[in-house]
């Protein structure tokens, strides 16, 4: 995985071919503290009931339900948890369905370790921002600033 990324996130994969499962599970072995692999929706969503997850990287394509359904349960229950979606078969429906659906990032397989390691790394970035955009507003900072401001310590 590429060094600039952020190294402390989570990532959940969620795909029923096994290869791809076992191919990035080789891929983030010994680089993230944090990554869960699925092969099915109902597996992944029971697990973000019990763990924050930063990332979830889905297949167009699972046996219980398609991904962008997954990702749109996941947007309205997780709305911090950055989405991604994979598919094989790219028809001008599912290009349109893709569009619509306010995913972090679109990925046409098969995917090579550059494309994940880049996308990894864009997502990492879009995360560090949203975070520092989130802590830049809090009302702790700004009351710091203020006092900061006036002198006081």
């Amino acid at each position: 995985m590429n060094r600039h990324a952020d190294h402390n996130m989570q990532i959940m994969l969620i795909d029923q071919d096994n290869h791809v499962r076992d191919s990035l599970r080789l891929f983030f072995k010994g680089e993230l503290q944090h990554f869960l692999i699925f092969k099915s929706a109902i597996e992944g969503l029971n697990a973000l009931k019990y763990q924050k997850i930063d990332i979830v990287i889905v297949d167009y394509f699972l046996p219980d339900m398609n991904g962008l359904a997954l990702l749109k349960q996941i947007r309205k229950n997780y709305p911090d948890t950055l989405r991604v979606l994979m598919a094989t078969i790219v028809s001008e429906d599912l290009e349109t369905e893709i569009q619509q659906a306010d995913i972090d990032h679109f990925i046409e397989k098969p995917i090579t370790i550059a494309t994940l390691d880049s996308v990894l790394l864009k997502l990492s970035r879009k995360r560090q921002s949203r975070i520092s955009n989130k802590t830049a507003g809090s009302p702790v900072k700004q009351r710091d600033h203020q006092s900061n401001s006036r002198g006081e310590q």
